[in-house]
């Protein structure tokens, strides 16, 4: 379940009879008609709301068995979530992928939303989520200013720039900035969108620093994006920089700019992935006292084209390397390490000087919940899933299996999976982790409630490891270790 800013606009109580499934989906319909949604949308929203009553009533009750289920419809930031929940049966994955209409409805279920979350409550039942993205122009849709992109080579500028927070006023700016500058190229999944951009400042997951020109136009940007509106470690990202004012400096200075202002209110740094076919980001990054955290083999999709350099990624996805900069001491924690990569784990605490006391699980630990809360989250452009574990049970590693078949099948090439660092049963459950192809990536400090341990799985991509630039003694090792790593667990 997303920790994303969200409010409720309505919730409906059904008894479990199929009569009352037509008169709900009128209801679901007029609602997010409000909402842009279209007429072929709104069917196809409404076919998988049938599929879905449909499925709880046959799968969470016994056949003569009375009962309740609720459809809530729920917004969030660029989306609209329908949530349905009943406190029926369990799930059990297994059972629901071998039933030949069950599967049928779950592929549906997939095929319609753009999320779909299978979510145990524990004693309160269990919930499904849809998340449909809302329907949002482009910046080429939203403005009939001149789009034209810019020539780099003829309109070099010179004058003074200033820096300062984004505003949601300036999301236009932004994506005109974005547009002019790359086309449609640049890999960002709203960038292009206004409306989307500006729920997100909104919401508090999003941060950005911008650079004005002396004329007021924004010419360069830095973001800063959070899993949860009041996270205290975020991930840059979103860097532009309007190709007249390249070769200034711009993004060191709204690094530092950005910096600067997370330390004034209290967060405790951010955290970024810097590219490996060349080393320039990885010095500015130590430069700026950022220090490695892990590696992300292939993590960038194979299309990314960088500005001057080109395309150097030759059709293969690319290697980046995590960077950690501090701006504010974070707490004391303890951290359970899993026994095989304490060594390593040890290594990259103490690199990053932070204040942690290392643990290890006993051998009869018993993860005492039943159910598992786990966040599934997919970037199609990226070809990425990323996996956060909000909480351990008994069922971890049905789930797993699970969501890892849907990726491969799906051809999603990279997928990670983060964990909290504080809990033992991260430790426990690493080994069968790595027994399905997932190998070590390193840390994130205090990406959640405590640090994040990461692991990653690639889907049969290959990886030139002779390509792949370190800019520090430590960094080359890191990337030593997952390589090695991925080639024993048998990656595929």
């Amino acid at each position: 379940m997303s920790n994303a800013p969200q409010v409720e606009l309505a919730r409906l109580r059904l008894l479990n009879e199929k009569r009352f499934i037509n008169a709900s989906l009128t209801y679901i319909r007029e609602m997010l008609a409000n909402y842009g949604f279209d007429d072929r949308e709104l069917m196809q929203i409404e076919l998988v709301a049938e599929e879905t009553s449909v499925s709880i009533i046959e799968n969470s009750f016994d056949a003569d068995e009375s009962g309740y289920y609720d459809i809530a419809l729920i917004r969030q930031p660029n989306k609209i979530v329908l949530a349905f929940e009943d406190k029926g049966l369990p799930f059990d994955i297994k059972q629901l992928e071998s039933n030949d209409e069950g599967a049928l409805r779950v592929l549906l279920m997939k095929k319609i939303a753009d999320e779909l979350h299978f979510i145990n409550l524990g004693k309160n039942g269990k919930r499904i989520e849809i998340h449909k993205n809302l329907p949002a122009k482009t910046i080429a849709e939203y403005t009939e200013q001149d789009l034209s992109p810019i020539d780099p080579e003829t309109t070099r500028a010179s004058d003074d720039v200033e820096f300062m927070l984004m505003s949601s006023e300036q999301s236009v700016a932004l994506a005109r900035c974005v547009y002019r500058s790359y086309g449609l190229t640049y890999a960002g999944d709203f960038i292009y969108y206004p409306e989307k951009i500006s729920e997100l400042l909104d919401s508090k997951l999003l941060r950005s620093v911008v650079a004005l020109n002396s004329e007021g136009e924004l010419v360069a940007h830095l973001g800063l994006n959070f899993l949860t509106k009041d996270a205290k470690v975020g991930e840059t990202g979103q860097a532009v920089v309007d190709p007249r004012y390249r070769g200034r400096g711009l993004f060191e200075s709204l690094k530092k700019w950005l910096a600067k202002h997370s330390e004034s209110i209290g967060d405790f740094g951010f955290y970024s992935e810097a590219v490996s076919i060349h080393p320039y980001t990885q010095k500015g990054n130590i430069a700026l006292g950022g220090h490695e955290t892990g590696i992300v083999l292939g993590y960038v999709p194979p299309n990314l084209t960088f500005k001057k350099i080109g395309n150097l990624g030759e059709g293969k996805r690319q290697t980046a390397v995590l960077f950690y900069l501090r701006v504010n001491e974070e707490p004391f924690r303890d951290v359970y390490l899993p026994e095989n990569h304490k060594e390593m784990l040890t290594k990259i605490i103490n690199e990053n000087q932070l204040n942690r006391e290392i643990k290890v699980i006993s051998d009869d630990f018993v993860v005492e919940n039943e159910k598992s809360e786990i966040e599934v989250r997919v970037k199609p452009d990226w070809g990425q899933a990323h996996l956060i574990v909000h909480r351990f049970g008994a069922d971890f590693p049905d789930i797993i299996e699970y969501n890892l078949r849907d990726i491969i099948r799906r051809k999603i090439e990279y997928t990670y999976i983060d964990m909290p660092f504080s809990y033992p049963a991260t430790a426990h459950f690493c080994p069968m982790l790595e027994s399905l192809g997932f190998f070590f990536s390193g840390i994130i400090p205090e990406l959640f409630d405590g640090d994040a341990f990461r692991l990653q799985f690639l889907n049969h991509v290959e990886i030139d490891a002779d390509k792949i630039c370190t800019a520090s003694k430590f960094g080359k090792e890191l990337l030593d270790y997952c390589l090695a790593e991925r080639e024993r667990v048998g990656g595929v």
